[in-house]
């Protein structure tokens, strides 16, 4: 990345970033009796150059601390300074910058004044002739691992208005300049200097290998006026992603884009054809219209993998559009959706679920397990009924959807339910009003109480269920869904937009549901009465006009999933191998073979290596790999900017307390993309790297075409590496994807495991929702948990039962590596496996794998648990093996406790504890033993 500017050598250099920052011009004095002044082209595109004063040393480091910043503009800075240490080089550091000691928290005001304007000497001195120093560099910092990261040559090196004026042509709209896919268009505010030379273009040619995707730019000038609706129209076998694409749920659409008079708009395109194009490409605005040429000439050897392995081809933007794994195939241990109409209604079978919809399109009956949830039909409250008719309107493997028309004396609806395998249950109903009338529209679920004991949502964390809820929709939470249920059997509700949403955080990021809301009015209660449960969903009194259509969108889950499934007793991680009694291995980002955030593909050669190594001694790999952030290190990062807000978070989604707390944690956004990114991003993790450089992210909008690139992506992973296995830190795509994943991973290994990782944000932010609700949509497709970090694993059961086991959602937890009130004791009473190392890390793989290996889990909340504890605050569980049975037992109140055991079944001999280092030691018992046990412990028994 070097060349020749203004007679500046561009080009690198190595230094320490700390209060240099990554920008450098070397500057030769050759006469040090006086003052010097120096005129640097820095062509930069930064918006307030005059904010930032320079920090100057001296070749040996000495400080310079004696100058005067006279102009400090785009193209240049004149600068006046004293040269004490003599003739020599000097570096002009024109971004400099300190970090914090936290690692990832960098100073909100992230370029420091290191320097400051003399106000003397100066001053003066430019009156009067004195020594001119030449600036002969400019120098970004080079790193050896991340070559060119820093660099602002040649598309971030800008071309003054004068330089501009020379090439434009007033008598086109536009104009527009070619780009091959190794020069990505960078700048929204400024023409690259590079364009100086190149010109303006208005037609294109180059070569394409036979099954090569090939992309391509082409940037559009707004240099006359603001162009609006910009369209592009383009020839067989070549798009532009811009304008058109398939979304993340595989329906193609079309977009205009608008570009600033002034700026720049970068367009994309990829081609892909076995024949030669000659053709036009047209882009459209409602000014005029460019006609670009094109001419693409199919020759050479076959390309392998359409050019996916080479990273900066960019032929990977084509994973933006891509639909692997959207075929109608069911998933281990699910089964095909079955269906079958009696009378007016339709019963529908899943996996140990079945649901019957009445005429109206809505269940009248939900059974999970063979236990009925509902006390009653679920009611969509529209007036009193005149005629209906339900029908089904299309199924497959995976799904079937019927559509109910009714009609009210107030309104005509059509509800459109479509049932899926896993027990997801999507409710549309859109109504027209017949009249003009005041309504409140109410969603009435009547749940039977004996399966409502525990409850988790609406601003309550999980746990009994109490008290009644009286709950109200607020944008600066998470709060709108709730589940209800028991072990055996439960209901989660999710009041829908009419566009699908997925946050982590809040619903401002787009805004409460409409129909719903109703400016405020909307919210839900839960409230018993007799024996019943209700959870009432009201949208407040609506003023409605003779036929407007209105519609109201929710979301059921049907829990458990599944059974809790006997292999995840093989679910024992170590972390990137540091732990040899581990079976499966959690690699992640920030090291030498994986260096950059979710983005895995840049030293394939490293990771394979590494992972062939691995499993020389382990089972598997997890390898760490999410849609939440982004490592500016992508090469995709320009083409996705170019894309607007479609995949990348703007920082006006942090609102609030939450906001706060990003730039706590994080420092708000780093330098690096204050320096290089058109917009600020929500600011994510800095994660420091193996070698001092630190990796930087951008959040990003997983309900957009990231999510096809990140599922067409994983597969291309799984084809070049041997890992076999999945690890999620938190998500913000939704469940299209993870079924998508789950396809992937059993076409290509035969099985699937991914590995949920999220923090708890209940408490210490405002969004209150815990992260088993956060992600209960995508649970069907977890095979195991990890709710970490910030969980509060120091309540009472029923917290344990619902927030951290995964129990009634058919799953189970790694709790036993948690380093938040860590407690093996009562993990076991959940079937928690051991995930990473702590002090006797090996001994509980040990026991997991010698002991528990292969059994049951009975818990204490199951009313045929063969064991119980006669001391309420101490819970036993059970796990039936072969001939065997288990005792996990774990004191759950504050204090010491004694209990004795009670038994269904008599004849049992004894009890033996077998020794587990750092757990228990050893010992026998007779069956009526009473036993005391301390505060937040437990023992493990074995039934003779």
């Amino acid at each position: 990345m070097n060349g020749i500017i203004d007679g500046i050598k561009w080009t690198y250099g190595f230094w320490d970033f700390e209060g240099h920052g990554n920008h450098r011009a070397k500057v030769v004095v050759k006469d040090a009796s006086d003052y010097n002044r120096v005129f640097i082209n820095w062509r930069r595109h930064e918006k307030h150059p005059e904010r930032i004063n320079p920090y100057i040393e001296f070749e040996d480091g000495t400080e310079v601390k004696d100058y005067y910043v006279n102009d400090n503009t785009n193209l240049r800075g004149d600068i006046v300074f004293k040269p004490e240490c003599g003739v020599g080089v000097y570096y002009f550091y024109y971004y400099p910058y300190k970090k914090f000691e936290i690692t990832g928290d960098f100073s909100k005001n992230h370029y420091t004044d290191i320097g400051f304007k003399f106000k003397g000497a100066p001053k003066l001195a430019l009156k009067r002739n004195i020594p001119i120093a030449k600036c002969t560099e400019i120098q970004y910092r080079e790193t050896k691992d991340h070559i060119g990261f820093n660099s602002f040559y040649p598309m971030e090196v800008t071309a003054s208005k004068e330089e501009v004026e020379k090439i434009l042509n007033y008598k086109e709209p536009f104009m527009t300049f070619f780009e091959d896919a190794q020069h990505p268009i960078k700048m929204k505010d400024f023409i690259p200097y590079r364009w100086l030379n190149k010109g303006p273009a208005k037609e294109a040619s180059f070569n394409i290998r036979p099954g090569e995707i090939k992309a391509f730019q082409i940037g559009v000038y707004a240099h006359i006026c603001d162009l609006t609706n910009v369209k592009v129209e383009t020839p067989k076998g070549i798009t532009c992603i811009n304008t058109e694409g398939i979304d993340y749920k595989g329906e193609h659409f079309t977009k205009t884009i608008n570009v600033p008079k002034g700026q720049v708009g970068a367009l994309w395109f990829l081609a892909e054809t076995q024949k030669d194009i000659n053709d036009k490409i047209k882009i459209v605005t409602d000014k005029d219209t460019v006609i670009f040429k094109v001419s693409v000439k199919v020759k050479g050897s076959v390309c392998k993998d359409k050019g996916f392995d080479d990273m900066n081809s960019m032929s990977r933007l084509a994973w933006l559009n891509d639909q692997t794994g959207t075929e109608d195939i069911v998933p281990y241990p699910y089964k095909n959706v079955e269906f079958s109409k009696k009378g007016n209604a339709y019963v529908i079978s899943i996996l140990d679920r079945k649901i019957i919809l009445n005429e109206f399109g809505l269940p009248k009956s939900i059974t999970s397990r063979e236990n009925e949830l509902l006390a009653d039909s679920i009611l969509f409250d529209c007036g009193k009924c005149i005629k209906s008719d339900i029908k089904e309107k299309s199924h497959g493997n995976t799904f079937v959807l019927f559509v109910s028309k009714w009609e009210t004396e107030e309104f005509k609806g059509i509800t459109s339910t479509r049932i899926e395998f896993d027990g997801c249950v999507d409710v549309s109903i859109q109504t027209t009003s017949k009249k003009s009338q005041l309504k409140d529209n109410i969603l009435l679920i009547p749940l039977r109480k004996e399966m409502s004991k525990y409850i988790m949502g609406y601003c309550k964390q999980g746990g009994y269920r109490t008290e009644d809820i009286d709950w109200k929709w607020n944008e600066n939470q998470n709060s709108h869904k709730v589940w209800i249920g028991d072990a055996d059997g439960g209901l989660y509700l999710d009041l829908r937009d009419t566009k699908d949403t997925f946050s982590m955080f809040y619903n401002s990021n787009f805004g409460n549901p409409l129909s719903w809301y109703n400016e405020g009015l909307g919210g839900s209660k839960v409230y018993e009465k007799g024996k019943k449960v209700f959870i009432k969903a009201y949208t407040g009194n609506r003023l409605f006009k003779k036929g407007q259509k209105t519609e109201f969108n929710f979301r059921l889950l049907i829990t458990p999933f599944h059974k809790i499934l006997p292999e995840h007793w093989s679910y024992i991680y170590t972390n990137s191998g540091t732990q040899k009694e581990g079976e499966l291995v959690h690699f992640h980002h920030a090291q030498y073979e994986y260096p950059y955030i979710n983005y895995p593909f840049f030293h394939l050669d490293r990771l394979k290596k590494k992972f062939d190594e691995y499993l020389k001694e382990y089972k598997g790999i997890n390898i760490y790999n999410t849609i939440r952030e982004l490592s500016c290190h992508a090469p995709e990062i320009w083409a996705f900017e170019s894309l607007g807000d479609e995949i990348f978070e703007p920082e006006e989604w942090l609102i609030g307390k939450l906001h706060e707390w990003f730039l706590t944690q994080f420092g708000g956004n780093h330098p690096w993309i204050l320096e290089h990114l058109n917009f600020r991003p929500h600011p994510e993790y800095v994660s420091s790297l193996y070698d001092g450089e630190v990796d930087i992210t951008v959040a990003t909008n997983g309900l957009s075409r990231l999510a096809n690139f990140f599922v067409k992506g994983f597969e291309y992973g799984l084809k070049k590496l041997p890992h076999d296995g999945l690890y999620v830190d938190s998500t913000n795509t939704d469940r299209r994807s993870f079924k998508r994943l789950v396809q992937i991973m059993e076409k290509e290994r035969g099985f699937h495991r991914i590995n949920l990782h999220a923090s708890n944000l209940f408490n210490n932010t405002c969004i209150k929702s815990s992260p088993a609700l956060t992600y209960m949509e995508i649970l069907p497709y977890i095979s195991s948990l990890f709710f970490g970090e910030i969980s509060e694993y120091d309540l009472s059961e029923d917290y344990w039962f619902v927030e951290c086991s995964g129990v009634p959602f058919g799953l189970t937890g790694e709790e036993l590596l948690c380093t938040h009130e860590l407690n093996m004791y009562k993990g076991l009473l959940y079937a928690m496996t051991t995930s990473r190392a702590y002090e006797n890390y090996g001994a509980m793989v040990k026991m997991q794998n010698e002991i528990l290996a292969g059994s049951e889990l009975i818990g204490y909340w199951d009313k045929n648990c063969p064991v119980k504890s006669n001391n309420e605050k101490v819970f036993v569980s059970c796990y039936k093996k072969e001939d065997i049975l288990i005792i996990a037992v774990a004191n759950f109140s504050d204090t010491q406790e004694t209990f004795k055991l009670e038994f269904k079944d008599k004849g049992y001999k004894g009890l033996y504890m077998p020794k587990v280092e750092g757990f228990q030691g050893e010992g026998s018992f007779d069956i009526d033993s009473q036993f005391v046990v301390e505060h937040k412990k437990g023992f493990l028994f074995i039934l003779k």
